[in-house]
């Protein structure tokens, strides 16, 4: 008897969003951006932090110059999208050393101004306990909630996440589902990966079908998610729901493997060494 692929720590939880949501790169030079900039124009000054980051907007990638700057606009001018920015700093340690309690404090200013990226990172930190902040699941289904209901696809697939395990709330898998379907249907990976977990064991009001389950996988694996990549190989080495392929059951193992998943690690061992 098989084993049926594991339900997964979700890896919205573990990955750190450093970008500008709010807008849409545009044809004008760096100049252009930081003259606008020191005219005081938010979304321009926002820009230039996010260019300094992350090599966006024509600007040479200069992680080392992003924290003061970034701190310096957030501090003038309480850029929502900037504070968020200067907490993704402190957590990851771009230029300061790793600081969660400073983390928190920036995202917490970001999150009462309505920006969902920092709403989601808060609850993260109240999901875990993070720092300074306690582990309090009401609190990060409460963050969670006011991102996704702004369309924040991984927010919305760590509130099924909440739901399907029972964390701050009754256990609902069909709210669980309807949360892992949105964040779904915007291609997050874990949202999709999730939803396949629950097509998979016939679960939330769906039917069990390890079709669908597989393919919901594939396009998370495609995306490099590792999780999926080795849901994915498990039913490719036992032809379950789809075509049995060892040998593309032993590249998404390995794929997942350097990705730190010490299942799939074994997995390929075993694997290769058939």
């Amino acid at each position: 008897m098989t084993r049926s692929p594991k339900y997964t720590i979700l890896a919205a939880s573990l990955s750190l969003r450093l970008a500008v949501p709010a807008a849409a790169q545009d044809d004008r030079s760096p100049q252009e951006w930081l003259r606008l900039a020191t005219e005081g124009d938010a979304q321009a000054q926002a820009n230039v932090c996010e260019g300094y980051l992350n090599g966006n907007y024509g600007f040479e990638k200069r992680q080392a110059d992003a924290f003061p700057f970034c701190v310096a606009v957030a501090e003038a001018t309480g850029n929502a999208a900037t504070q968020q920015m200067v907490g993704a700093l402190h957590e990851a340690g771009i230029g300061t050393p790793e600081d969660y309690a400073a983390a928190a404090r920036w995202y917490r200013r970001a999150a009462d101004q309505g920006d969902a990226d920092a709403q989601h990172r808060l609850g993260i930190f109240y999901g875990v306990g993070r720092g300074e902040v306690s582990k309090d699941p009401e609190r990060a289904i409460a963050l969670f909630r006011q991102a996704a209901e702004q369309g924040h696809a991984p927010a919305q697939a760590d509130l099924g996440h909440m739901y399907h395990q029972g964390l701050g709330t009754d256990t609902n898998l069909v709210e669980a589902r309807a949360w892992y379907e949105r964040a779904a249907a915007q291609d997050d990976a874990t949202g999709l990966t999730l939803l396949g977990n629950l097509h998979y064991r016939g679960l939330g009001g769906l039917p069990e079908d390890h079709a669908r389950a597989a393919e919901l996988y594939r396009r998370a694996a495609d995306m490099g998610h590792a999780p999926a990549q080795a849901n994915l190989a498990h039913l490719l080495e036992h032809g379950d729901g789809v075509p049995k392929d060892i040998e593309a059951a032993k590249r998404l193992y390995k794929q997942a493997s350097e990705q730190g998943d010490l299942a799939a690690a074994l997995n390929y061992r075993r694997l290769d060494m058939q």
